[in-house]
């Protein structure tokens, strides 16, 4: 039972260290995660490039006047974010998967 745990224990470990540099390497060259780029969004940091931060962010984009690529472009026209990351489709879904958590189950 012992040897059944660590040897499971150990998978998982051998497991996450192997997925994640490939999960991070989608975002890595970026600067900003998709999560940080919500995060930041949410914190108001994007209003003087038109993104509304905190609780109209999710209503805005649950409205449709709020896009994965808003944001994008806002955190590049701010400097944070690379302008290559706006060509990269799996950046933009994952931005987009994120901003539908944030509105929670009501958008998906």
């Amino acid at each position: 039972m012992l040897k059944q745990f660590v040897l499971t224990g150990l998978s998982v470990v051998l497991l996450s260290t192997a997925m994640a540099p490939a999960a991070l390497a989608k975002t890595a060259n970026y600067g900003v995660t998709p999560f940080g780029l919500i995060t930041l969004a949410r914190n108001g940091m994007f209003r003087e490039q038109g993104v509304p931060g905190f609780g109209r962010l999710s209503s805005d984009h649950q409205a449709g006047r709020i896009k994965a690529e808003d944001l994008i472009r806002a955190a590049i026209a701010d400097g944070r974010l690379d302008p290559a990351s706006l060509e990269d489709s799996g950046y933009v879904r994952s931005v987009e998967r994120q901003l539908r958590d944030l509105d929670g189950s009501r958008n998906k």
